[in-house]
């Protein structure tokens, strides 16, 4: 009864760990933005998002990586990188509306300028950075294999967060290298292929590694539990400073063979974490001692929890209930114009009324929208609170009467869009009944 308990917390912790339906909404639309002004440097300038946005292994509340390039170039080039986003990309992002530079990092390996789109979404853009895109496309390719590779990627992350040991601001291992943990323990503990890296570029991956398959065969409740014992040391489990987690080469090997010849610090008595492209970099270089300690500790605790039959604080139920759900309402960014069947089409009440009284929750700069048709024509009502910096469309059908009455109103929202700016982009709706919505944001 105790495993079955155990079953359903972490499915349900993993549940609970989906992105939100309005943060995939709006990391669609930062992406877009994205593309539409980094399009403005000429022809041959991309973007796309790396890491946790585009490897499936997203959780919710997760940040936004993306980087820019230009498709003449191939290799990294930090001088480079950080003279385009300060000379090109900061100038356009400096008068975008939607976009707030929070911090420009130039000194760090890949210069990164920190963003805030809408308020509320974290950004971090970079330039020229295709080893990233090659993580992403190599991690996607494992998550794909099996869906209990995501489940105990997600599991294992969850976990970290929970119990504070991950973050590399906090001088943690990063959500990466956990990643590449629970990889490398279905490499050698449960015999998941080994991708060859070289078959990944910045563009993708070769059909080589597209048409290899694998089906895991484990249930998740042993996975995590494995997963944890492995690494807290459990007999023949994994030889904390004599083994490199090397997801490279997929199997047990020793600190000192040539094949981490290029890894820093390969022989002293710690945590070693190899880079799958970038051989010499060692990711156990954020990890403080004392924080690595705290981490082995925690991961003994883990095991000791599950094996007893146990749920560790991660997976408690009633922790994953408590987080947000898609029905929350988020005034910033889901608030529409809610206009009876009764009332459709006449908003003088609505008009009069203050911005600061018709929606007061609104404390971040929206331009709120409020549409009437009359005549055959569509009238707008705008309130402003703030500075102009998105724009909400909507209109709303409470309680629908008559068919025929609510095909009209229909046919109304129809010419209403179809004369709206090009630039509306539709948000994807649930239809409930008896209720029926249309959000468009800008």
């Amino acid at each position: 009864m105790a495993s079955l308990n155990l079953r359903d917390a972490l499915f349900a912790s993993i549940e609970a760990s989906k992105p939100l339906k309005k943060e995939s909404q709006r990391q669609f639309f930062c992406i877009q933005q994205l593309e539409q002004f980094v399009g403005l440097l000429g022809p041959g300038w991309h973007v796309k998002p790396f890491g946790s946005a585009a490897n499936s292994f997203l959780t919710r509340g997760g940040d936004l990586d993306v980087t820019c390039f230009h498709e003449s170039v191939q290799d990294q080039d930090t001088s480079r990188a950080a003279h385009e986003l300060q000379h090109k990309l900061l100038p356009l992002l400096s008068c975008h509306p939607r976009f707030k530079i929070v911090e420009e990092i130039w000194t760090a390996r890949v210069p990164i300028v920190k963003l805030m789109f809408d308020e509320t979404m974290e950004v971090d853009l970079s330039c020229h950075n295709p080893q990233a895109l090659q993580n992403t496309y190599l991690l996607k390719a494992y998550a794909e294999l099996d869906e209990q590779v995501r489940n105990l990627v997600l599991a294992a992350k969850l976990w970290a967060k929970s119990e504070g040991v991950s973050g590399a601001p906090g001088g943690h291992l990063s959500s990466y290298s956990l990643t590449l943990m629970a990889l490398y323990f279905l490499q050698v503990e449960v015999g998941m292929p080994c991708l060859n890296t070289a078959a990944f570029s910045s563009k993708g991956s070769a059909p080589e590694v597209d048409n290899i398959s694998w089906a895991c065969g484990v249930n998740l409740v042993d996975l995590v539990t494995r997963f944890f014992a492995f690494f807290a040391g459990a007999e023949g489990g994994f030889q904390w400073g004599r083994e490199v987690i090397s997801v490279r080469k997929g199997r047990r090997l020793a600190t000192n063979g040539l094949d981490f010849a290029m890894l820093p610090g390969r022989l002293t008595s710690r945590l070693h974490i190899e880079d799958p492209f970038l051989l010499a970099r060692n990711l156990n270089c954020v990890l403080s001692l004392e924080n690595e300690q705290l981490l082995r500790v925690k991961l003994g605790q883990a095991a000791s929890t599950m094996y007893c039959g146990g749920i560790p604080n991660a997976f408690v139920p009633d922790a994953a209930e408590s987080l947000a759900s898609d029905t929350d309402v988020d005034a910033s960014t889901t608030i529409s114009t809610t206009v009876s069947a009764k009332s459709f089409s006449d908003l003088g009440p609505h008009a009069s009324e203050s911005p600061d009284s018709r929606f007061g929750a609104l404390a971040k700069p929206w331009y709120q929208a409020a549409v009437r048709p009359a005549d055959g024509r569509s009238e707008d009502s705008y309130w402003k609170s703030g500075g102009v910096s998105s724009a909400l469309w909507g209109c709303s059908l409470q309680n629908p009467p008559a068919v025929a009455t609510h095909n009209r109103l229909l046919e109304d929202m129809h010419a209403l869009l179809h004369g709206a700016p090009q630039c509306l982009a539709p948000l994807p709706e649930d239809l409930p009944l008896p209720s029926f919505e249309l959000r468009f944001e800008l």
